[in-house]
């Protein structure tokens, strides 16, 4: 089985209920952590999602991501599913789009992890993905198989950059056939969002934050076409 997780904030007005319904189509299960949203985004989640949990032991995601990430994957593994060895664990955000045969590319994976290419989308009508520098070359570990969790795991407690994956699997091998499509800087004002969050934090360098405002190169996206609306 594959199994989905994905961790929301006040997702209502973005990309939410699209990226539900579009990442349904890839999980056996599906499983949202929320963090102690003031929006309809926890009602949303509810209509698609096979557990939802709000205000988990009272963590926030912006106070420490790893802290709030560790909490959510124990309440995902080991209180809401009874996974075997042989499941897959998925994570993805509220404004990411899987792309391609997930399942498919996940009985062909050799390891016991795996990682997405992401492409960044810089524009919506129509949809263009950035094609230059960092923005070109995005990898991002998101798979793991039951076999390597049921034993433990941790995340790095940092307040930003602390990955989606438990700590120690920023090492595994790309899909093939199956990638992420990410709106999170697709319109200016999720740019600026993003800008200002990163600026000042030490997990990311100042290269890549200021690459969030240069003019990009973009290419229009000839990939799968995923209803994001």
């Amino acid at each position: 089985m594959i199994h989905g997780l994905m961790v929301i904030k006040n997702e209502e007005d973005r990309y939410l209920e699209a990226c539900l319904k579009w990442n349904l189509q890839h999980f056996d299960t599906l499983s949202v952590v929320d963090d102690s949203s003031t929006d309809r985004s926890v009602e949303i989640a509810e209509r698609y999602a096979d557990h939802v949990v709000s205000g988990l032991r009272g963590l926030k995601f912006l106070d420490n991501e790893g802290r709030f990430r560790e909490s959510a994957w124990e309440w995902w593994v080991y209180s809401s599913l009874s996974p075997s060895r042989e499941d897959w664990f998925v994570s993805v955000d509220a404004d990411e789009f899987i792309t391609g045969d997930l399942r498919e590319a996940i009985e062909d994976h050799p390891g016991t992890s795996a990682s997405f290419r992401v492409r960044e989308v810089w524009g919506v009508d129509p949809v263009v993905v950035r094609v230059d520098g960092y923005w070109n070359r995005g990898v991002s570990p998101r798979c793991v198989k039951g076999e390597r969790l049921l034993g433990g795991f941790k995340f790095l407690h940092k307040t930003l950059g602390s990955g989606s994956l438990p700590h120690g699997f920023a090492g595994s091998s790309p899909l093939h056939g199956s990638e992420l499509l990410h709106f999170g800087y697709a319109k200016p004002r999720d740019r600026q969002v993003k800008y200002d969050r990163y600026r000042g934090d030490r997990n990311h360098g100042p290269h890549h934050i200021e690459s969030i405002k240069r003019n990009p190169q973009v290419t229009e996206w000839t990939g799968q076409v995923v209803d994001f609306e």
